[in-house]
C-alpha cells in the first residue's frame, strides 16, 4: 500500500513538474493552485509579451522591496537639498561629480524613478485594484493570498487579467522611457 501511494505521488509530481504548476503539499495530498505562465499566453492575446521579457519585468518588480529598504538607508545619508539637484541632474550633459554624497543622491533618484514606474503602471492598470496588484507583483503573492488574507474584492479571472495587463503596461512604459533618454 505504501509503495503504491509513493508511485502515485511520483507520477503526480512528474505531471505537475511537466505542466509548470505551482503546488502545495498538505498531508500527502497535492493540490494544484494555479497555473499562470506567460509562455502559455497566445501571441494573439491583447496583453502578449514574450516569455523572457515577462520574466525580466517580473524580476524587475521583485526588487521593489529591496529598493525601498535601500532608499531608507540612503535617505539618512543624503541631505534633502542635494536630492533636489540629483533629481534634476541631466546625466547626458556635463560632468558627474565624484562626491560620494552626490553619488548616493543619484542612486536614490534612480531608485525613486524605478519605484515610481512600478506604482504608475499599477495605477494605470486598475485604479481600484492597484494596491493589491502592487503587492502581488512586488512580493510574488498569488490570488489566494490576496483574496483570503487581504480580502481583495475581485474574481480570480479579473485579477489575472489585470496582472497580465500590468506587465504589458510596464513593458510599454519602460520602452517609452528608454526612447526618451
Amino acid at each position: 500500500m505504501l509503495r503504491e501511494t509513493a508511485n502515485k505521488s511520483q507520477v503526480l509530481i512528474n505531471r505537475i513538474i511537466s505542466t509548470g504548476s505551482i503546488i502545495i503539499f498538505h498531508r500527502l495530498n497535492f493540490i494544484r493552485i494555479q497555473e499562470l505562465d506567460m509562455k502559455t499566453l497566445s501571441e494573439d492575446s491583447k496583453y502578449y509579451i514574450p516569455k523572457h521579457r515577462y520574466l525580466e519585468l517580473k524580476h524587475f518588480c521583485l526588487q521593489y522591496n529591496d529598493w525601498n529598504e535601500e532608499t531608507l538607508v540612503l535617505l539618512k545619508e543624503v541631505p534633502s537639498n542635494l536630492m533636489y539637484e540629483a533629481h534634476h541632474f541631466n546625466r547626458g550633459i556635463g560632468y558627474i561629480p565624484s562626491d560620494p554624497t552626490f553619488q548616493k543622491a543619484l542612486r536614490l533618484a534612480e531608485i525613486d524613478a524605478k519605484i515610481d514606474l512600478i506604482r504608475k503602471a499599477c495605477k494605470e492598470t486598475d485604479e481600484e485594484l492597484h494596491t493589491y496588484l502592487l503587492i502581488g507583483v512586488t512580493s510574488d503573492k498569488n490570488y489566494e493570498f490576496l483574496n483570503h488574507v487581504l480580502r481583495m474584492p475581485c474574481s480570480r479571472g479579473t485579477y489575472y487579467d489585470r496582472y497580465r495587463k500590468f506587465f504589458y503596461i510596464l513593458d510599454k512604459m519602460q520602452r517609452d522611457l528608454a526612447l526618451t533618454i
